[in-house]
């Protein structure tokens, strides 16, 4: 029995890991910020029934997830903590799943997470931010895999309805999941797989987000939030709005340093530069340079070009194009820019990765995207903050890990060292910053 423990441990080791120092980080996370306080007390005056009809009718249409965050945080925080704990190691262990990731691949993939700003969490609290987007993205790594690799059992098929029903109550995490799904249903129709369990969790994926979108909670909570964040956001187009999530969504990845971002078009530059063509070359460097160039190193590029603040400052509350100036051609060319670097990058990704991944790499980008271009459609765009990253960020680390994949052993090995290095780094500083 002792050696089946000592085996058990040993092949999880890097996962306990992962938990031990996710309980470093919580254990730093003392003082309630954000809604904490509204979803601890929840309970202390209304019953189960009463606080979900609440949600239902007048809060919101995430009415799982809310009523997951109250019934947990109704009992003390060290409940909280201890699942928390629980969904950061599934989620990797999901990951490692899927990628078949071997020791060193964990390593890395768990040091990409490590990297994320989780400090971005406290604006909400961060036990409530933790339950609306790790807990779905654990629950959306689960179901891929139960799907893609079609685990026999109803147990399996239980399961995998259960994680649809929660990942998809989070409307970001919803449109990742959905097009995976439909990805997922078209590959195996293709091959002559046809069997009814992914199509039927298509169709519940597809009534979930319609319910997100005309729900009666949700719907009151837009017009709550439009009187108190965005009092102009009816008046704006379709088209507005759309440039609103994609320009806010450019310009913090571009102008903000964002260290997935980063992290992502680097690894990216890298395998490109590789490759025995100039033109590839050119093409890698462009995300990557870009990106340097006004973030980290903007100051530099401010004085050597001072015409770049009109492309730095062209974001505003309305996005890049608002009523006003529409028709000046020169307002235009912040938001053609940030359309040329992202195009490159998809094209870049495509050259990057293998024949057999370069597809689904390219369209799980695009949905990773996605579900911060629609952002622009919710009045708190600006409210929420850059915890709305968060799935774009997860789709960004395992763009990562398959690109570093592509390096050859010398180089993979010096990007591992220099993540986990980073990672480090990230966790001291992430600690540091709390309750401050």
């Amino acid at each position: 029995m002792t050696t089946k423990v000592k085996d058990w441990v040993k092949e999880r080791k890097i996962i306990l890991l992962v938990g031990c120092i996710w309980l470093l980080v919580e254990m730093c996370v003392q003082s309630l910020t954000g809604d904490e306080d509204f979803y601890i007390t929840m309970l202390n005056e209304n019953t189960l029934v009463q606080t979900f009809d609440y949600f239902f009718r007048l809060w919101s249409n995430r009415v799982l997830i809310d009523m997951t965050a109250v019934i947990i945080l109704h009992f003390p925080m060290v409940l909280f903590k201890i699942i928390n704990i629980v969904f950061l190691m599934g989620l990797l262990a999901g990951v490692q799943k899927i990628l078949c990731l071997g020791k060193e691949g964990t390593a890395l993939f768990a040091a990409m997470l490590f990297m994320i700003p989780y400090d971005t969490f406290l604006d909400a609290g961060f036990s409530v931010t933790c339950i609306y987007y790790v807990w779905p993205a654990t629950f959306a790594v689960w179901l891929i895999y139960i799907v893609l690799y079609e685990k026999k059992g109803w147990g399996w098929k239980i399961f995998g309805l259960l994680c649809l029903l929660f990942s998809c109550n989070m409307e970001q995490m919803a449109i990742v999941v959905t097009g995976l799904l439909c990805l997922i249903g078209i590959k195996k129709w293709r091959e002559g797989k046809r069997g009814w369990y992914p199509y039927f969790l298509i169709l519940i994926s597809v009534t979930e987000l319609l319910y997100m979108k005309f729900g009666p909670g949700g719907t009151n909570r837009v017009t709550v939030s439009i009187t108190k964040y965005f009092p102009e956001f009816s008046m704006l187009t379709p088209l507005q709005k759309i440039d609103i999530g994609v320009s806010t969504t450019m310009a913090h990845l571009l102008f903000q340093g964002d260290v997935i971002w980063l992290l992502f078009s680097g690894i990216l530059c890298l395998v490109l530069w590789n490759r025995n063509s100039g033109e590839k070359r050119l093409l890698g460097c462009i995300p990557f340079g870009c990106s340097v160039l006004l973030g980290p190193l903007y100051p530099i590029s401010e004085i050597l070009f001072p015409q770049i603040t009109n492309i730095t400052t062209a974001v505003q509350e309305y996005g890049v194009i608002n009523l006003c100036n529409y028709d000046l051609r020169n307002r235009w060319i912040p938001l053609l820019f940030f359309a040329f670097i992202l195009t490159t990058g998809l094209i870049d990704l495509f050259l990057a990765l293998t024949e057999k991944e370069r597809i689904w790499g390219v369209l799980l980008l695009l949905l990773g995207l996605a579900s911060r271009f629609v952002m622009g459609f919710s009045p708190t765009v600006y409210a929420s903050g850059n915890r709305t990253f968060y799935p774009l960020w997860i789709v960004l680390i395992l763009e990562s890990y398959l690109l570093v994949r592509e390096l050859d052993p010398s180089k993979r090995s010096l990007v591992s060292g220099s993540v986990k290095l980073a990672a480090m780094f990230s966790v001291i500083c992430l600690a540091s910053c709390f309750n401050q």
